[in-house]
């Protein structure tokens, strides 16, 4: 088992969350979107997936644009996600922290979707070491 030790806590909650609800920041790969459509239809009746991370007081997607996008067009109206506290210092936007966290929050906000891998979210452990945030994501049982 991996498991990653941190100061303070950065997910505030792990729920399903009406699509509606949730925003996108990026536009995603079209080849890896339809890639991810069709193996999640591949595993029907039921797939073990990583929930979305989005930010708890926004609801801007932080790590799973492809998730989000292949869950909605397989039809699911509500979707796993995972809430983090996102103003957390120990979250970063990509490995030298260079997009600042507003200018994700406003491209979402303003539908204005940035380019995409634009943002390639980290966190920082005890140790100031980076980790993908893909990590603290939680995994999530979806019936087809």
């Amino acid at each position: 088992m991996f498991s990653v030790e941190i100061n303070e806590p950065l997910v505030t909650s792990t729920e399903w969350v009406k699509k509606n609800d949730i925003l996108p920041h990026e536009k995603v790969v079209v080849d890896r979107h339809n890639a991810l459509r069709e193996y999640l239809e591949s595993l029907k009746p039921y797939a073990i997936l990583p929930s979305i991370i989005i930010c708890n007081e926004t609801s801007v997607i932080i790590d799973g644009h492809h998730r989000f996008h292949a869950l909605v067009e397989l039809g699911f109206e509500s979707l796993p996600v995972t809430k983090v506290n996102y103003q957390n210092k120990l979250i970063v936007t990509d490995l030298e922290n260079s997009i600042q966290k507003k200018k994700i929050i406003n491209a979402a906000l303003k539908s204005d979707l940035l380019e995409p891998k634009t943002s390639f979210h980290h966190f920082k452990d005890h140790k100031n070491i980076l980790h993908p945030i893909i990590l603290i994501s939680s995994l999530f049982k979806l019936d087809f």
